[in-house]
């Protein structure tokens, strides 16, 4: 009896499973010859391709790229973002494609700068992986400025994307995943690295290493060495992510590297019953994607660690970590660039910040998203993510974060000393500093991209927990009401997240003065040009893919000196750096120099004076070409001819 009772009410759930809903019923036609049965609107939307819902989402964020990077779109192919390193990550493009189309020389060493040694550009902000994926945009005749822009667009929107498949992995609401991935790709530290910092705006590896790490460690409940053939695919995709990550910028990889051992460690304290289990699970299979990434860059890598052994150029003091972090107020002071709330957060960020970058000292986190992130906390600390990444985990990543950020020392409005003790308050950042390779960064309030990443995170959960509840406290469970709330929710979040973000975005031309047409036609690419001062300014990489010839001086992330110029009297003369007037043109004929270019306008009186004073003892004779301020009433730049 017991038995038919259960099968009777096998068969009466599997005839209520398969019942039409009358929501799908199919629309009753007549029967008329050649009459095509159609289904209902609710039969369509069971069909729907699983690939519509990412297809919107890529468009929206597209469009939202648009939008927000407008002033860029009239002069797209000839104006590039402008800030203060843009034209390095302008001739680091032009340089990667240079090396190994025309040259077939190795990117990571360059002799068209620090000539004729040559300058190491391993530790140099080489952005190679964007220099080679815009190679073949050159190639192909998208112009240096176009090809820039390019990767921009492509940063902004796959970042944002890659964050929304991470939040939609984790909390399974599409809606709340578009917030987290709005949060990530349109943060305030991203839109302001888009004024010259290149290598901080192409940062759409990271939700994709994160993701993939994530599931290369789910469902593993086994103390097993093996590897399944999935787990592989995702091992092989998180090392092949990071990879990319760290060849755009080492930074980054960095960042991730923290990360991950923070995620280990949170994997450890979860297992510590069954660490036998956890060792074996997620510690052995993360080890795994440390090893691919190694051999992935190893070609890389290697010089880069030989280097770091016996250059000491590669590190940076200690008070510049002091410098470049972050206050903990500007953490809730506004973008001070941004349309209508800069005009009074401007003041406030320049009072916290000794940095002088607007781009480095935006850490701005957003109100809309902070209280978004507390909810995910509270509602959703329980919630049994996927891979044990759960609201916990990225709470004490974003708060960690946000602690590394701050540098060394606590700075609150701009006070490094509390109490009539002048007390200072260590963070951690000052026992990492220890740590191998971390004196090399020098910027900690950079930090801050991980913490935003945590926080978009933890802004999907805050949706999801309110969709949720609301759907609980509803009569019958409703989750047609919860995903009614997740959707409002995502609108109204949105657009207190654009407005909170509004970009400030300016261009530039890279002009080349027509006083420079006489280098640019020269036909031999031997011939070098020496631009005064001779100083590291990225100024001078304006011109040089102009007139492609190798350059006396140069500007490197860290800074080298030629040596040349203390080997020959005639540049040292130049260089302003000896008491003593000396040497002659035909010294300067000797190193290989044909051009010298002064640039009057980057010289005070005092400097202006040296070097009329330089050029009398080094050339005695007028300059070949002079190029006038554009008011006509100065003398901006002057070209001597070695004949």
């Amino acid at each position: 009896m017991t038995g038919d009772s259960s099968a009777h009410s096998n068969l009466k759930e599997t005839a209520e499973s398969s019942a039409i809903a009358p929501g799908d019923q199919q629309v009753a036609l007549e029967e008329k010859p050649g009459a095509e049965i159609k289904p209902a609107r609710g039969a369509l939307l069971k069909f729907r391709p699983a690939w519509l819902p990412h297809l919107l989402v890529l468009a929206l964020y597209t469009g939202l790229t648009f939008f927000y990077l407008a002033p860029m779109l009239p002069r797209f192919f000839q104006e590039v973002p402008f800030g203060g390193d843009s034209w390095i990550f302008y001739w680091d493009l032009w340089w990667v494609k240079k090396a190994l189309v025309e040259l077939h020389t190795n990117p990571f060493y360059t002799t068209f700068i620090n000539y004729p040694g040559g300058a190491s550009l391993n530790f140099h902000t080489l952005a190679f992986l964007d220099g080679l994926i815009a190679t073949p945009l050159q190639v192909l005749g998208v112009s240096l400025a176009g090809s820039f822009n390019l990767l921009v667009f492509f940063g902004f929107i796959f970042s944002a994307y890659g964050a929304f498949l991470l939040a939609d992995y984790l909390v399974h609401n599409k809606p709340a995943a578009f917030v987290a991935g709005l949060v990530f790709g349109f943060s305030p530290f991203h839109t302001a690295h888009l004024n010259g910092q290149l290598n901080f705006v192409t940062i759409q590896w990271i939700p994709f290493y994160v993701l993939f790490m994530l599931k290369a460690v789910e469902g593993l409940d086994t103390a097993s060495w093996r590897i399944g053939k999935k787990e592989w695919k995702n091992l092989g995709l998180a090392a092949l992510f990071l990879a990319l990550n760290a060849l755009t910028e080492w930074t980054l990889a960095a960042f991730l590297f923290i990360l991950t051992g923070l995620y280990l460690l949170y994997r450890l304290w979860l297992g510590r019953k069954q660490l036998k289990t956890t060792l074996l699970g997620p510690v052995w299979r993360l080890g795994v994607v440390f090893l691919l990434f190694a051999a992935i860059t190893s070609p890389v890598l290697i010089p880069m660690v030989n280097e770091a052994r016996t250059n000491k150029n590669v590190k940076f003091t200690p008070e510049e970590s002091i410098v470049y972090s972050a206050d903990l107020l500007s953490f809730i002071t506004p973008y001070e660039l941004h349309p209508i709330m800069g005009s009074w957060a401007a003041p406030l960020a320049e009072k916290y910040s000794g940095m002088s970058n607007p781009a480095e000292r935006t850490v701005y986190l957003g109100i809309t998203v902070l209280v978004l992130a507390i909810l995910g906390w509270l509602l959703c600390r329980k919630y049994a993510s996927r891979a044990l990444a759960t609201a916990g985990f990225w709470l004490i990543s974003g708060v960690f974060f946000v602690l590394l950020a701050m540098g060394p020392l606590l700075h609150v409005s701009a006070r490094p000393q509390f109490t009539v003790f002048k007390v200072n308050i260590m963070l951690p950042y000052a026992v990492m500093y220890y740590l191998p390779f971390f004196s090399i960064m020098r910027t900690p309030a950079r930090f801050v991209l991980m913490a935003m990443l945590a926080l978009a995170m933890l802004s999907a959960f805050g949706i999801k927990g309110i969709s949720d509840k609301a759907g609980l406290f509803s009569k019958n469970n409703n989750k047609r009401l919860s995903g009614g709330v997740s959707f409002g929710l995502a609108i109204v979040a949105s657009a207190l997240i654009i407005f909170e973000f509004a970009p400030y975005v300016t261009t530039a031309f890279p002009f080349v003065p027509p006083i420079y047409d006489v280098i640019r036609n020269d036909p031999n690419p031997g011939h070098v040009v020496l631009e005064l001062p001779l100083k590291p300014t990225a100024h001078y990489y304006i011109a040089q893919p102009s007139y492609d010839k190798p350059m006396i001086g140069g500007y490197l992330a860290r800074q080298i000196d030629n040596p040349l110029v203390n080997e020959i009297p005639a540049l040292k003369t130049l260089a302003l750096d000896s008491g003593v007037l000396a040497g002659s043109e035909a010294q300067l004929k000797s190193a290989g120099i044909k051009y010298v270019m002064v640039n009057w306008w980057m010289l005070n009186d005092q400097e202006k004076a040296q070097m009329n004073a330089a050029l009398q003892q080094i050339f005695n004779r007028q300059p070949d070409a002079v190029s006038m301020e554009p008011d006509g009433k100065g003398i901006r730049l002057t070209l001597f001819i070695l004949k």
